[in-house]
């Protein structure tokens, strides 16, 4: 991880080439297969982001919304109390970046001004147009992390559509009313 963080740190840019180049060096096994092009992004949020879990997904109810015109804007406020204590008071936001070593970089760069402006890491990181990042400090919480903004989703979808039609009280009134 030090040498993956360290090329993160030095350099401003790296094509895809010297990427690729750079596995060989990167990889603890070379007999294993070589690391994921997201593996810049999972350096930083374990080092910068303070984590000791990351659990990454593409979760279609998220993305639903992440890969919409309003992209991560829905989740800027919450609609119940339980997505602040499980998700934090605040999500952090990356826009859309070529998955590889630049979205590591604008990763770092969004951890860090989060920490600047928040006192503290994100627990939820929104990249839009591709998916969500949960930093937890163990499994479980990564995972309640991504059930949490699953959840969160599935909730502002349904906000998404309108409000809902409540039924009437009397349902006699509203019976006669329609005939």
């Amino acid at each position: 991880m030090d040498r993956v963080l360290a090329l993160v740190e030095q350099r401003d840019d790296m094509t895809q080439e010297e990427v690729v180049a750079a596995w060989t060096d990167l990889q603890v096994d070379p007999s294993q297969r070589r690391p994921s092009v997201e593996t810049f992004m999972h350096a930083v949020c374990l080092s910068e982001g303070g984590a000791q879990w990351v659990a990454h997904t593409h979760a279609i109810s998220c993305n639903a919304i992440l890969c919409s015109a309003l992209g991560a804007e829905p989740f800027l406020r919450h609609v119940f109390p339980d997505a602040i204590v499980v998700c934090g008071r605040h999500v952090a936001v990356v826009p859309y970046v070529d998955p590889g070593f630049y979205l590591g970089k604008v990763v770092q760069a969004e951890i860090r001004r989060f920490q600047d402006a928040y006192g503290m890491s994100p627990k939820l990181l929104l990249m839009e147009n591709h998916g969500i990042t949960a930093l937890g400090q163990s499994a479980q919480e990564a995972l309640n992390i991504q059930l949490m903004a699953d959840k969160w989703a599935h909730a502002l979808g349904h906000l998404c559509i309108g409000w809902p039609k409540i039924l009437a009280r009397d349902r006699s009134t509203a019976n006669r009313l329609a005939a």
